[in-house]
């Protein structure tokens, strides 16, 4: 127990000095004394840090079997070629709307096949009926021109509206 506390006589102006010394050095004031002719006793101890309490052992981890993972691949838009557009060139045989259906715009694309070919269908009917009364013959010029214009405006059409698609896409990148 002796290492445990100090005793030493000091002169009164020195007191505060030593204290300051001593808790520096791990003791702690405990008691003091005034002796004759200016001397005081101080008595110290060590300071006695309390034990950490024991660490908690860590559970040892459960291994389980590792679950198989699909990769998870990002595949990134990008808008379609407005090249596509040409597709509706198609509509000179019949079939509007392709270059729609391509260019993933599906609910247009049907639209405009099935529309086109109705009304085509019916215009060349009533045409080889009226061409009988001589009459249906003057409507034949206008019915091819209508042919060959409706699939050269819905390709510049949706050409257009792809490459806008496509502008607005690559100012949102940027």
């Amino acid at each position: 127990m002796a290492d445990d506390t100090r005793s030493m006589t000091v002169a009164a102006d020195d007191v505060r000095a030593t204290i300051d010394d001593m808790k520096g050095k791990g003791w702690a004031l405990a008691s003091s004394k005034e002796l004759e002719g200016g001397q005081v006793e101080l008595n110290f101890e060590r300071v006695k840090t309390p034990k950490p309490p024991p660490e908690k052992q860590p559970k040892p981890a459960q291994i389980q079997p590792a679950q198989p993972v699909a990769p998870q691949v990002a595949i990134p838009y990008t808008p379609p070629d407005p090249n596509i557009a040409w597709l509706e060139l198609l509509g000179f045989l019949g079939f509007l709307g392709i270059g729609y259906l391509v260019s993933g715009r599906t609910q247009d694309g049907i639209l405009r096949l099935v529309i086109y070919v109705v009304l085509l269908a019916g215009a060349w009917i009533v045409t080889f009926i009226l061409s009988t009364v001589i009459i249906g013959l003057c409507l034949i010029p206008p019915l091819l021109a209508a042919q060959l214009a409706v699939p050269i405006i819905s390709a510049l059409t949706l050409k257009k509206e792809l490459e806008a698609e496509r502008a607005a896409f690559y100012q949102r990148q940027v």
